[in-house]
């Protein structure tokens, strides 16, 4: 039989019992891709794999017969992932309402009924259908999910009433924001070299990482110095978010007292100190693309931190405040 075949999943597809779902439920999951209206077999010569001799038909009969179980079981595999992201989609929304909220009028509505979302996902699904794309692309879920991030598919109700999905993607879903530090030495920015995977090019940019749940945005900050480029940090001062979300990055000066070897694990080669005039040329040059560093940098420059000669602000204690 392996000859015809091939090899078996781990589970005998002879075994799997199918179950009967309601017309409507089986018509949906037509829509988006795991199910087809009929099934064809791929059709092969009796005597090429089993010979001439007289038990053939009966052979071919039952090879017909395992690969319909096949086929069963290949569907209730995909609808078990179908119907598991979907929960873990509803899971992540109960746990992250603030993810989920809508507008009051306008912008795109987040649908959370599932018969608005069957909808929405069937719209779509004959629109990628007609484009000969997969109609998987309209379930509505967790996407893809790691210890970095994850990006979701939405059903949204458009502005005009329209019905259809649209992807995002956030980041730093353990809760633990990122952190971008401004690194001051000796009237100085330092940079870092970095080749990023995602442009496979070379960036100038400011220190920034994910930052650890558990530990607080401070410590974070501190850590990257460390890892990055071997900091010790005399003075940290916090400038604020840049977002109100998960997909927010928090903002730091930091005073150093010395650093060390850039860190190439990290994508880092070199560590390179700038004079503000100098960081703004980069800028304006577009030698400096990377999104994050321009939008800290206009931070800090709005917060009168990127001026020449401008050292760290000191942290004003509370009994100083007027």
């Amino acid at each position: 039989m392996d000859r015809a075949l091939g090899r078996f999943p781990e589970q005998d597809p002879a075994q799997v019992e199918t179950e009967e779902r309601p017309d409507s439920t089986r018509e949906h999951l037509f829509h988006v891709g795991l199910l087809g209206p009929t099934v064809q077999f791929t059709t092969f010569s009796v005597e090429s794999v089993y010979g001439s001799d007289t038990d053939s038909l009966e052979k071919a009969s039952l090879c017909s017969l395992v690969l319909k179980k096949q086929f069963r079981y290949t569907v209730l595999k995909r609808e078990e992932r179908y119907m598991s992201t979907r929960a873990n989609y509803f899971a992540f929304a109960e746990a992250h309402p603030e993810q989920f909220v809508n507008p009051l009028e306008g912008g795109f509505t987040i649908l959370m009924n599932e018969a608005e979302i069957r909808e929405a996902e069937a719209t779509v699904a004959q629109k990628l259908q007609t484009k000969g794309l997969p109609t998987e692309w309209a379930q509505v879920g967790i996407v893809y999910q790691d210890q970095y991030g994850m990006i979701l598919r939405d059903a949204v109700r458009f502005p005009g009433g329209a019905l259809g999905t649209y992807i995002r993607f956030i980041s730093g879903a353990d809760g633990a924001p990122t952190t971008i530090i401004l690194p001051l030495y000796q009237s100085q920015v330092l940079l870092v070299r970095r080749f990023r995977h995602a442009t496979r090019t070379w960036h100038l940019e400011l220190p920034r990482g994910f930052g650890t749940r558990g530990l607080s945005a401070e410590d974070n900050a501190r850590g990257e110095l460390v890892k990055e480029i071997g900091a010790r940090v005399s003075r940290l001062v916090s400038l604020g978010p840049l977002g109100p979300n998960l997909e927010s990055a928090e903002l730091f000066s930091a005073e150093i007292a010395s650093y060390g070897e850039p860190n190439a694990h990290e994508g880092i080669i070199e560590v390179v100190p700038v004079t503000v005039p100098e960081l703004e040329r980069l800028i304006r040059e577009s030698q400096i693309t990377e999104a994050f560093t321009i939008m800290a940098c206009t931070h800090a420059q709005l917060q009168g931190l990127l001026q020449v000669g401008k050292q760290v602000p000191r942290v004003i204690e509370p009994g100083e405040w007027k």
